[in-house]
């Protein structure tokens, strides 16, 4: 199996997992789309696209909250035609608040096809109830906009929580993270769903370091330089994270998404590095991976820890691992 070449060699048979290990933050980050659309009328009304992306209308109906009881705060992520508000969200007797993040379109850029693919990629993880993933609490109608209103999570993704270079991680917390979204897809494997999009950028940080497998509906806008748009393909794809057979044939799996997770474990053990960023072309990329290369040991990886993540990119998906096997397997690791 072909390897990049390691930034860093260490002599792995004398490393020893203690949280004591502190893990420097990646020289080389991605960073956010920070320019939002131009602000401008949506040319669609905003419940006839939130009516079309729920084709249960039962679901629809239970998942509708009166507009009045949200209140949109400040402005916490936007991208080209998309907005993240912090905002607060009334009980149903408007007696208690609560914080909630609030999803929703914006610019003249932003088509009713880009709006009702929005709600429904945010809307794909209504009803899953699970402390490692982030539930949907409902939609509603706000300033002529559809709206997704979410959990508010006090650390945002997991991406910048790990590319922050005033946080100080260890080699231990950084996998107790993993075995966090271990959790999260062992359930969802559990209910035959398939995430397509996993990575850190799609995974939220909480108030109390538990971190939760969210959805992909705006990261594609916010993070769209991990983007790209195959010949073939109606969505661009996060390509350094695809399973190499879903690059091939666009079909998705639990075990692609099994792939994708040693991509995410990888990005949690370098804190945020841009998976094969030795490679700028994409199609090298492809190249690469179809020959058998795939991404390197970190840093602080012991060997075992480096040849489980391996597992998760072998070329048959029948001989990845399942994702309790992984969960397990983390859960090991940190009481050994």
């Amino acid at each position: 199996m072909l390897r990049l070449a390691d930034s860093k060699q260490i002599n792995r048979s004398h490393f020893q997992l203690t949280d004591r290990v502190q893990v420097e933050p990646a020289a080389s980050r991605r960073k956010l789309a920070t320019k939002p659309g131009p602000i401008g009328k949506l040319s669609f009304r905003a419940t006839d696209v939130l009516k079309m992306s729920f084709k249960d209308k039962r679901i629809f109906a239970q998942l509708l909250i009166d507009k009045n009881r949200l209140e949109l705060q400040d402005v916490i992520g936007s991208g080209n035609f998309g907005l993240v508000y912090k905002g607060t969200l009334l009980d149903e007797r408007h007696s208690n608040r609560k914080l909630v993040a609030v999803k929703t379109v914006q610019g003249l850029q932003c088509t009713q096809e880009k709006a009702q693919m929005f709600i429904e990629e945010s809307a794909r993880m209504a009803g899953f109830t699970n402390n490692h993933i982030l539930s949907l609490i409902g939609i509603t109608v706000k300033d002529e906009r559809p709206c997704i209103i979410l959990p508010y999570m006090e650390n945002g993704d997991l991406h910048s929580y790990i590319v922050d270079t005033k946080r100080k991680l260890t080699v231990g917390e950084l996998i107790r993270f993993g075995y966090d979204v271990a959790m999260g897809m062992t359930y969802l494997a559990s209910k035959n769903f398939i995430h397509r999009d996993l990575a850190t950028r799609n995974c939220m940080v909480s108030s109390d370091m538990t971190v939760k497998v969210g959805d992909f509906g705006l990261s594609r806008d916010l993070y769209e330089g991990d983007y790209y748009m195959m010949k073939d393909s109606s969505t661009p794809l996060p390509l350094r994270w695809v399973a190499i057979e879903s690059i091939l044939t666009s079909k998705f799996s639990i075990k692609s998404d099994v792939w994708s997770f040693g991509v995410l474990f990888w990005e949690l053990m370098t804190r945020g590095l841009t998976p094969y960023s030795e490679i700028q072309d994409n199609v090298a990329v492809i190249l690469y991976m179809k020959r058998g290369g795939r991404l390197s040991f970190p840093q602080y990886v012991s060997t075992d820890l480096g040849n489980f993540m391996q597992k998760c990119w072998r070329t048959d998906p029948k001989e990845r691992p399942e994702f309790r096997v992984i969960r397990n397997f983390l859960r090991d690791l940190q009481t050994s």
